[in-house]
């Protein structure tokens, strides 16, 4: 008879129902089920989803096999997708619900300190990591077959609880691509899979601000032939002695000038307010005729003055701008004035793309910046202090 030892066909919309029916009773039980919601279109869209995706059919071993279970993942069979360190648990729904283990050696130690150490200096900052956002060279280290993060199929080793004697059957070949559709929105667990930290991958970046792009100690005194713009010695300068409006970050240096070495209108309006805000601590004599207001007011000016001299470090060094414990995006414009470079230069000189910077400088409240980009605005700070800006 026609049929006769073969299960009954089911079809996808019975299948649907049957996952809705499963992934209700695996909540029903407690379990914490994650799915993954039915979907059209491309599995994964963002660059470390994709780049998953893209590997695995790279491989010569999974090629005709991995494709088995696009179907099942687009149509929302996967009702979980578990992912942590080394190990994937999946429960995928076809004619029963099935479970599905997958496991994935974590990186080695030697091989994932050589990707941070070819990757040193050229990842601005953790959320350029997780966005995808670097440079083909990083692009190709991170996606290398042999070297990079994701697993080769030697590195893979998966059961799954149906009957099908194929080495890869369709429920795990639809694990396999839900990862990389989880990778879209959650791209860290990349890392957590490998057993592995990505913010190890900024660690290198340490030195940013004393090596130069070609990896040549920077020197201090040729920073201006660098940038292209003209830098008295410093024995010319004056003591940097900011007034306590600059030092509070509400205003400009006393005696700020422009680019082109002359004051404009506006520089010398503001600083004639400055000077009317922040009198000298010790005033001249008076000039009012006896018994006038002005002679009082003046007197107690003097006393105020003179029993209040101007506050100063115990270092008797200039309050710095820029404020590890607190780093704020008007102190970066701070440092970045006072060094008179362009928003471009400002970044190759600390290693970070332009539109970091440019996020740095634009972000209200306390910026979240890593160790190594503090260290590297520290650094900065302090030789421009060093050349008397």
């Amino acid at each position: 008879m026609f049929g006769y030892g073969f299960q009954r066909y089911v079809s996808v919309d019975e299948k649907k129902a049957k996952a809705r029916k499963a992934l209700a009773k695996l909540k029903k039980s407690g379990f914490d089920a994650q799915p993954i919601e039915e979907f059209r279109g491309k599995i994964a869209t963002t660059f470390w989803g994709k780049s998953w995706c893209e590997n695995l059919d790279s491989y010569a071993d999974y090629e005709n096999r991995v494709g088995r279970g696009r179907s099942y993942i687009r149509n929302g069979f996967i009702c979980h997708l578990g992912i942590e360190k080394g190990k994937i648990l999946g429960k995928v729904c076809g004619t029963s619900l099935y479970t599905v283990e997958i496991d994935i050696q974590t990186l080695a130690k030697q091989r994932w300190q050589e990707v941070c150490e070819r990757c040193a200096g050229q990842i601005g900052s953790l959320m350029e990591l997780l966005q995808g956002k670097f440079s083909k060279e990083v692009m190709k280290i991170v996606c290398d077959k042999q070297n990079g993060l994701f697993p080769a199929p030697r590195e893979i080793k998966f059961r799954c609880s149906c009957p099908d004697w194929a080495s890869m059957c369709k429920h795990v070949a639809a694990v396999l691509y839900g990862i990389g559709r989880r990778l879209d929105t959650e791209p860290d667990l990349l890392f957590t899979l490998r057993g592995v930290d990505p913010s190890a991958l900024l660690a290198q970046n340490l030195s940013v601000v004393t090596e130069s792009d070609t990896g040549e100690a920077l020197d201090v005194e040729n920073v201006g032939e660098l940038f292209g713009i003209d830098l008295a010695e410093a024995g010319d300068l004056p003591a940097f002695e900011p007034c306590d409006q600059w030092q509070k970050g509400q205003g400009k240096a006393k005696g700020a000038v422009s680019r082109t070495g002359r004051r404009s209108e506006q520089e010398a309006v503001a600083d004639e307010k400055e000077r009317k805000a922040f009198p000298k601590e010790t005033p001249s004599k008076p000039t009012a005729r006896k018994g006038s207001p002005g002679k009082k007011a003046a007197s107690q000016n003097a006393q105020t003055t003179q029993a209040k001299p101007k506050a100063k470090r115990a270092d008797n060094s200039p309050k710095a701008p820029f404020d590890p414990a607190s780093p704020m995006a008007k102190d970066i414009r701070k440092l970045r004035e006072l060094a008179g470079l362009t928003q471009a230069a400002m970044a190759r000189t600390l290693k970070v793309s332009p539109g970091t910077l440019t996020r740095w400088e634009n972000t209200s409240g306390l910026l979240g910046l890593s160790d190594a980009s503090v260290e590297a605005l520290v650094t900065f700070q302090k030789k421009l202090l060093a050349k008397g800006l």
